[in-house]
């Protein structure tokens, strides 16, 4: 996954292994996950996280046929090394530090499976609000020559998107799949970032400011792969809280 809107020149990898259990009409699932980041900063500096997730999801049908509620919680937890890079009398420095973060997320969602069906085409609105809490502990740089020391950061993010997924059979075994989705996110900046550049000045800075709505699209396909079911998809999004582009693989085998 890339993201290069803004001034982001970032990357991320994801790994997940998950299981589901039909309790009737009730769908649980669970999965595990590991994933690794790294964003570039200004003079060459960067953030590298390396973290794991747990992740439950229910999968509720209401009275309307094809009408679900879906409740989503993770929890996420990592540890940062952070390069910090600077110019000091025209020369770059670099001052380091590692440190720990976590994630909380619940989201609610209600999905209208094949609320529209048109010939072989077969469209899927939903809506959902989500909410995450997102800690990063505090830390102290070594080395160079302004060492600083960083406060905690507790950043509260609530989104609500709307959207469709599509569904076009093109032969007996391939289906086209395709998304297009509206986000808003309530707030307009991150959170502050204060802290003492070590024993000389603190320092109190706001947060980036970023938009408040972005729409993504996606298309790819789905079919019938040795024992279960492949998809794969290309995702794009306009600048916002999202990242510009990114390609999603599954492989799912039921049994």
């Amino acid at each position: 996954m890339l993201d290069d809107h803004y001034w982001n020149d970032d990357s991320f990898r994801v790994a997940e292994v998950g299981i589901g259990y039909n309790a009737g009409a009730t769908q649980v699932n669970f999965a595990l996950g590991k994933a690794r980041s790294k964003q570039d900063l200004i003079h060459d500096g960067y953030i590298d996280i390396d973290s794991e997730y747990i992740f439950i999801e229910g999968i509720i049908p209401l009275q309307q046929k094809g009408l679900y509620a879906i409740i989503t919680s993770y929890y996420h937890r990592g540890n940062a090394d952070i390069e910090r890079a600077y110019l000091n009398s025209g020369n770059r420095d670099y001052s380091s530090a590692t440190t720990d973060l976590d994630t909380f997320g619940v989201k609610l969602r209600f999905e209208w499976q094949d609320a529209i069906i048109k010939d072989s085409t077969k469209i899927s609105p939903y809506t959902d609000l989500s909410y995450r809490d997102n800690n990063f502990d505090g830390y102290t740089e070594k080395k160079g020559a302004f060492p600083a020391r960083f406060d905690s950061r507790d950043e509260k993010i609530t989104e609500l998107r709307a959207g469709i997924n599509t569904s076009t059979l093109l032969n007996s075994k391939i289906n086209l799949l395709g998304n297009a989705e509206f986000t808003h996110r309530f707030g307009y900046k991150s959170a502050r970032a204060s802290g003492q550049l070590i024993n000389t000045m603190a320092f109190d800075i706001s947060g980036q400011k970023y938009d408040n709505n972005w729409v993504k699209a996606g298309l790819g396909f789905e079919g019938k792969l040795g024992e279960g079911t492949g998809s794969l998809m290309l995702n794009v999004s306009r600048e916002g809280g999202s990242n510009t582009s990114w390609l999603t693989a599954f492989y799912i085998i039921n049994f």
